[in-house]
């Protein structure tokens, strides 16, 4: 599928933006596709998990577009003023078009400080800007200078408390230095008292009555911000020291890649970065181990009986238990069809139904000479999967 089908869309995703219902639709033909025959359906983010997480390695056209933008991101990023290449120097261009002096990691990094004209499906930097929403946001653990977070929009740097207003949309294009200052005696930041004069001050006064009493409450970033460095080195010394007076946005960068850097990000590794927006995939439970995966997909089964396998890994047979579950008003009866007395669950459904046993034991002992004993679906699989070693 991947490479017979998908890999013709490819070069045509990396530098066209389609809305969404294009890319809906696209995962629709390919979900058809696995579902020919099949019931019920295992979902397709699970198929797009990788063979050793229980899937199939199935490319999501949404992710795998947003990978093929590494090409030119990946330069961006390197040198965001003057990357190398004509297409990253014209991005760089574009992001600080509005504002020349604005690096242009903060418009990549957080959405609000786009310029208008680049929040649209028709923007030449959609794609790219995509791409970077698209990777995991956790700044939980970043530690940022004061210079820098002076310039990060309010709007990410602080959010409201449940059942109380939320920060609103009129205010978005406001900065951390709209309302606090660096206090050079203590390093940290301090909160402004907007006076009248100052522009937006009814709004400024507002957000800062909110944070004090609590119904608005500080990212962890400008929390740190506003505490002492040797405070913070002694309450939380597994931190990062904050130091430098200069704009450094790279550890925003570094945190939305956990355990790697941005130069050996490959579109394999950017995919599995993103697999939290697979948010309907269901793994293998209990988890199989990889090798014993590795193992299932190499050992030599006939198609149709790998397919099997995998359903029922998944427990996605249609045994009538199952059956019964998703559409009652069809399937009138859980129990077994066979044998009339039991709950057919798939466990019931494989092997532990009395009048299929001596067809399976016979089955089982020819191919792997072995009895198998009465268990559940998952350790018969662990069994077979065992006896490829």
């Amino acid at each position: 599928m991947n490479s017979l089908v998908l890999s013709q869309l490819w070069h045509v995703l990396r530098v066209v933006s389609f809305p969404s219902a294009f890319l809906d639709r696209v995962r629709s033909i390919v979900r058809g596709f696995f579902r020919v025959k099949s019931f019920p359906p295992i979902a397709f983010d699970t198929l797009c998990l990788p063979r050793l997480q229980g899937g199939l390695g199935i490319l999501d056209p949404g992710i795998q577009q947003c990978a093929l933008q590494l090409r030119w991101l990946k330069p961006l990023i390197r040198n965001p003023l003057l990357p190398h290449g004509l297409v990253p120097q014209w991005f760089s261009t574009l992001l600080r078009s509005d504002v020349p002096t604005v690096d242009p990691l903060l418009p990549l990094l957080f959405p609000d400080c786009r310029p208008r004209n680049h929040r649209t499906l028709d923007s030449p930097l959609h794609l790219v800007l995509k791409a970077m929403d698209t990777l995991p946001r956790n700044f939980d653990r970043v530690v940022l200078n004061l210079s820098s977070c002076l310039i990060l929009p309010l709007s990410s740097m602080i959010s409201s408390m449940p059942s109380h207003p939320p920060y609103r949309p009129a205010w978005r294009d406001l900065r951390v230095h709209h309302l606090y200052q660096i206090e050079s005696n203590l390093d940290i930041l301090t909160p402004i008292t907007p006076s009248r004069p100052l522009p937006r001050s009814v709004t400024l006064n507002r957000i800062l009555n909110r944070i004090r009493d609590h119904t608005m409450v500080l990212h962890s970033i400008l929390f740190r911000a506003c505490i002492p460095s040797f405070v913070l080195a002694f309450q939380q010394p597994n931190l990062p020291i904050r130091d430098g007076s200069f704009i450094d946005l790279q550890p925003l960068l570094s945190a939305q890649l956990p355990g790697q850097t941005w130069s050996r990000l490959t579109t394999r590794s950017y995919r599995s970065t993103c697999s939290h927006q697979l948010s309907d995939a269901r793994p293998i439970h209990p988890p199989l181990i990889p090798r014993q995966l590795r193992s299932f997909w190499s050992f030599a089964l006939p198609h149709r009986a790998r397919n099997v396998w995998f359903r029922g890994l998944h427990n996605k047979l249609s045994c009538r238990a199952l059956l019964y579950r998703i559409m009652p008003s069809t399937v009138s009866s859980p129990l077994c069809t066979i044998c009339q007395v039991s709950i057919e669950t798939q466990e019931h459904f494989l092997l532990a139904c009395p009048l299929k046993s001596a067809v399976w034991t016979g089955i089982w002992l020819e191919f792997f000479g072995t009895v198998p004993l009465r268990c559940s679906t998952l350790r018969a699989s662990q069994f077979l999967v065992s006896a490829l070693n």
